[in-house]
Parts: C-alpha cells; structure tokens; sequence
C-alpha cells in the first residue's frame, strides 16, 4: 500500500520503521533531523516540508493513497495537512491523531474528511477503566467479531510448576523470565509467569480465583502520581466512576490547574521533594490502586516501587518507552501502554484490518492475533482450508456458536465462524498472508 505519514516525531517514526516493512512510505516534516533519523535507519521516502503547505503534496500526485496518516502534536496541523491532502490527493483513507474530542463530532468529521480519529490520552484512560472491571487482570482486550476477550494474568498462590487443563479458555501467550512465546501443547504455568487467556470472562474468571496474583476486590479508593494531561484523563474517568481519587505532583502550578480542570472532586496533593511521608500523612497506604501517569517513565517505576513498598497491592504503570516494558513487567507493575505508544499499536492495527479481518496487539507488541469473519456471501464456507503450521509459535481456532475449536490440520468454515490466529512477531507477515489467501 502507499502511505503518507505527516509527522516524524516519535510516533511517526515508530510507524515508518514498521510500516515501511511491507508498504511505499512517505513521511513529511519540516525537522531535518528528524527526517535525516528516520532515513539514515529506514527505507522511506523522505519529504522536508511544512505538513500545511499544498505545494509539498502537489509533488505527490502519482497514484492512490490508501493511507492518510497525520501524527503531529498539534490538532490544528493535522486537520489541516488531512484537507489539503484529500483536496489535491486521491486519498483513500485518513487517520487522524486528535487531542480535542469536540474535534471529531459528527458533522466536523464529515468537514474535514476524517475516517478515523485515534485520541492518544483516551486510549490510555480506557484500558485503566476495562481494568477496574477485572481487578485480578493485567490487562483486557475486546473483539468486535466475538465476545470472547483476552486478558493477561499474573500467575501466584503456587510454588511450582503446575500443569492446567483449560476449559472455556485457551492459553495463548506467555511471558516468562522476560521472554514471550505462544504455547504448544504443554499447558504447564509457573509461579510469576504472565499468561495470556483467550475465552469467556467467566471460565477466565474462575483460573482467576485459583492461581492470580492477589489483588484487592475493592478499587474505590485510587491515587494517581503525575497531573500532565495523562493523569487529569485517567482523573476525569475514575471520577466519571464514583472513585474516590487524590492526585500527587510536585509541579505547584500543574495542582492549580488540575484542582480547575477536574472542579475540585480529586482531591490535589502537591509534593515537591519526596513523596514518601505521604503514604502515612495523606492515607495513601490505604489506597487500592496507585497509577503512575507522569510522561517518565523511571519516575512512574519508582513511585510503583515506593507504593508497593507501603503496602499498596495492585500498582499501575504507564509505559511510554517500550525498552522499559519488559523491566516494569518484572518487577510485578500492572503495565499500561502510554500515549504515543497508544497511538501507534491503534493506528497498525487499523492499517492492518478490515471489514472482513482484524489484526491486535498484545504483550507490548511481541503477541498478535488476527480474526477472519466468515460473512454469508464468503466463498470459504463449505471448502476445507489447510491450517498453516510452522515452528511452536502459531495457534489456529475457530470460534462457532461460543465454542472456541483448536484447529490442528484443518478447518471447514460455516457461516458466522471467526477464523482466529496467534502468533509472536517474527511469525506475523506469514500468519497475515495465510489469512488473507484462504
């Protein structure tokens, strides 16, 4: 596919470095060291200019856009690079990074011509808020071709290996002492691992009982560290929720201007120095959850650390560097995806689905899954499909009136069956041709 990124800021790169595996890209940007970063490392074509500016994608009228991705910090930039881009180029689709929600209405979508906005700080505040309807959970994902969700649990309360026999779920991903792999036929789990369950809430609710971490069935009382614009949305939320929440920063004009935004219902705890004699002063130590929201990511380890030290039990981090991913997950912090990271995973997944089929992502990046929908006008029904087999990194089910079917040679598809593969990153590109050619 051809695909114009305006923008090559972190997020920009992050999706030409991944993109431009498999598709043309174009990044455009008036930074030229941020492009000269981005070209010295990857094959893209390069274009140096202001994103607003229509002369720049008038020198970009050969053949079709399929992808219109406008990545910058700044609202008004993007909407504008996207009308002009629309204007001069034949652009299929268009995805759009929005900070300001009153930006996407209806009819201002329909003005400017965006197909999808992807708002980065709600991306975060929605995990945190799927998060709170499964305390015991590290982190849950939803289908819209299925009901059937995937959530990763901590493994505890055993000593040792122990082997389980899943009913109502599938186990398809594990993390273990820092390395992530898809399961073959052993389904033995052990103290620590992080495991990845695919099936129905309740059976997944049930292992939950048995064998995850211990967290506290209660999550009224939450405090969140950092008040940038990160943790005024996760504020915003857990209000919108009843919690009860209080807000730590050391930034004094940052407690004024949360105290504003969120109308004096948090309440504002400003700490310059160390926040440690807050814990048995301010209550904190009471809390059922803490959130480290700041924008550093060391300093959003640290007050995990100092939380779980006081005796909080189930602790948050927001994650904005993946090179920190792997660190936070072993030092037992519920992780996050930050912002920008946010907007990246969303805006691959989008890039790579379909009406028809739909690609997301889990276990920072390192987990795929693909779903194929079998719609009644498909030709696949009926016909028998060899499932593709490589290596121990690949699992194939079908999912046919709630039942999830581990498929092992082959699948004969009826109509309303969801095809659903998993995989590890160096498997994707196959997993992906395979489900597009049956």
């Amino acid at each position: 596919m051809n695909i114009i990124i305006a923008g090559a800021g972190r997020v920009g790169y992050n999706l030409a470095k991944t993109l431009s595996r498999n598709h043309d890209v174009v990044v455009i940007d008036n930074n030229r060291s941020a492009l000269n970063s981005i070209s010295e490392s990857i094959d893209v074509l390069p274009v140096y200019g202001d994103i607003k500016d229509p002369s720049i994608y008038s020198k970009l009228l050969d053949g079709e856009v399929d992808f219109f991705v406008a990545v910058t910090n700044s609202d008004e930039a993007n909407l504008i690079s996207l009308v002009i881009a629309k204007d001069i180029l034949n652009v299929k689709n268009s995805l759009i990074r929005l900070k300001n929600k009153l930006l996407a209405t209806d009819s201002l979508k329909e003005k400017f011509g965006i197909d999808e906005p992807i708002f980065p700080l709600e991306l975060t505040s929605q995990t945190i808020k799927n998060l709170l309807k499964y305390p015991k959970a590290n982190n849950v994902k939803r289908f819209k071709f299925t009901d059937k969700e995937l959530i990763s649990i901590k493994v505890a309360k055993i000593s040792g290996p122990v082997e389980i026999f899943p009913k109502g779920y599938e186990v398809v991903g594990v993390e273990r002492d820092k390395k992530f792999f898809i399961p073959a036929e052993d389904k033995t789990i052990y103290p620590g691992d992080l495991i990845y369950l695919f099936g129905d809430k309740i059976a997944i609710h049930h292992f939950c009982k048995e064998y995850a971490q211990d967290y506290p069935s209660d999550n009224e009382n939450i405090a969140v560290f950092g008040a940038d614009d990160m943790g005024i949305e996760i504020a915003k939320m857990l209000l919108e929720q009843d919690k009860s929440v209080k807000i730590i920063e050391k930034d004094i004009q940052k407690c004024k201007i949360a105290e504003e935004l969120l109308g004096g219902r948090a309440t504002i705890l400003n700490s310059k120095y160390s926040t440690s004699h807050l814990y048995e002063e301010e209550g904190l130590k009471h809390a059922d959850i803490v959130i480290a929201a700041s924008k550093n990511d060391e300093y959003n380890i640290i007050e995990c650390l100092e939380a779980k030290d006081n005796g909080v039990k189930k602790v948050i981090s927001i994650n904005s560097d993946l090179e920190h991913y792997s660190l936070m997950h072993s030092l037992g912090l519920v992780v996050v995806r930050g912002p920008k990271i946010g907007v990246v995973n969303a805006i691959l997944e989008r890039i790579n689905s379909s009406d028809v089929a739909i690609k997301r992502i889990f276990c920072g990046g390192r987990g795929i899954v693909y779903m194929r929908k079998i719609y009644p006008e498909s030709k696949l029904i009926g016909l028998h499909i060899k499932v593709l087999k490589f290596r121990d990194n690949l699992l194939t089910y079908l999912i046919r009136n709630g039942e999830i079917i581990h498929c092992e040679d082959s699948i004969v598809c009826e109509e309303g069956d969801v095809i659903a593969l998993f995989c590890d990153e160096e498997s994707e590109d196959e997993a992906k041709r395979w489900l597009e050619s049956v």
